[in-house]
This record gives structure tokens, C-alpha cells and sequence, in this order.
């Protein structure tokens, strides 16, 4: 019963504090049900609780649920525990995707002129997520100094704030 956040523990708090609640008139009990009994309270709750599971189970936001593995899942040896990135591609739409993907060839199209950089934002904008790479790491992989790639980084920054002040798209300047 995992959706959107709510346990089986709230679903239950939440129909008790409707039953409870005296403006609250959409869970009370009603003379034909007859006396009220410990045991006719808890079927009639019981009931109004598997009421508004299947209500519940009905909207969209549970069908388009996703649910991370519990640690007691990530117990088999050989896993890795999901990091966000992982769960943020499971979860991320086809078209979304897509857009994802034409946003980083654009952005990497405006580095043509600067290969340097442009393998270095390659890096950040890798497809598989986020990798937190040290500067002697990178300094590694693009066989390079770790005073080159901390300049490169510094270069990169600088430009991509130039981009980001820039005017996006088809903008009308005023004369």
C-alpha cells in the first residue's frame, strides 16, 4: 500500500480523525447501521478504510508512482544503493528525455570553438548522472594538470554566466 507518501498508518489516522472530527461528515455512524459495538465499530472502519484504499488506488498520482528500494532490498551483495540520480531516470518521462538530451547537445553546441572546455562540461552533462569527480580525477581522465582542469573549470564558469545573461530565444528588443 505505498503511494504518494501515505502508510498504511496514515490512511488509518486519517479515517479515524474523520470519524472523530464533528464537522467532519463523511465517516459517522448512522442509526440504521444499529448499536454500536466495539466489533460493529471496527467492521464499519474497516470498511471505510477499504473504501478509500481502492479510492486512493483509483487516482493518477498512483499510477504513476515509482518507489525506491527499501535498504533491506539493497541487502544483495554485488547491488549499489540507488542513488537520486538513478531513481530521477526511472522516473523521468520519454519526452523528458528527449528534451533533456536536445538541451545538452544545444548547450554543448556553443562550446564547438572551445574543445577544452566543452569535454570538461561533457563530463558534468554525462547521461548516466552526476559524477562528482575530484579535480585530480578529471586531471586524470583528460590527461591534463590538476591546475589545468582548475583552470578550465574557472573558464567554463565565467562562460556559462555569459550565457545565462544573454537574451534567450527569439526575444524583440525595444529601440
Amino acid at each position: 500500500m505505498k503511494f504518494h507518501g501515505e502508510s498504511p498508518e496514515d490512511l488509518a489516522v486519517a479515517t479515524m480523525t474523520r470519524f472523530l472530527d464533528p464537522d467532519d461528515h463523511t465517516v459517522e455512524w448512522k442509526p440504521d447501521y444499529g448499536i454500536m459495538t466495539r466489533d460493529s465499530l471496527l467492521n464499519y472502519l474497516k470498511e471505510v478504510l477499504s473504501h478509500d484504499f481502492v479510492d486512493m488506488k483509483r487516482r493518477g498520482m498512483y499510477k504513476a508512482s515509482v518507489y525506491m528500494p527499501s535498504v533491506a532490498d539493497e541487502s544483495v551483495e554485488g547491488e549499489r544503493e540507488m542513488s537520486l540520480d538513478d531513481f530521477m531516470a526511472k522516473t523521468e518521462s520519454p519526452e523528458a528525455m528527449a528534451i533533456r538530451k536536445e538541451q545538452h547537445e544545444q548547450l554543448l553546441s556553443k562550446f564547438d570553438n572551445e574543445p577544452e572546455l566543452k569535454v570538461l562540461l561533457e563530463m558534468q552533462l554525462n547521461p548516466d548522472g552526476y559524477h562528482a569527480f575530484t579535480n585530480k580525477e578529471q586531471a586524470f581522465r583528460l590527461n591534463t594538470t590538476v591546475s589545468d582542469i582548475e583552470n578550465r573549470k574557472k573558464r567554463l564558469m565565467n562562460r556559462l554566466l555569459r550565457l545565462q545573461s544573454q537574451p534567450q530565444g527569439n526575444t524583440v528588443r525595444a529601440r
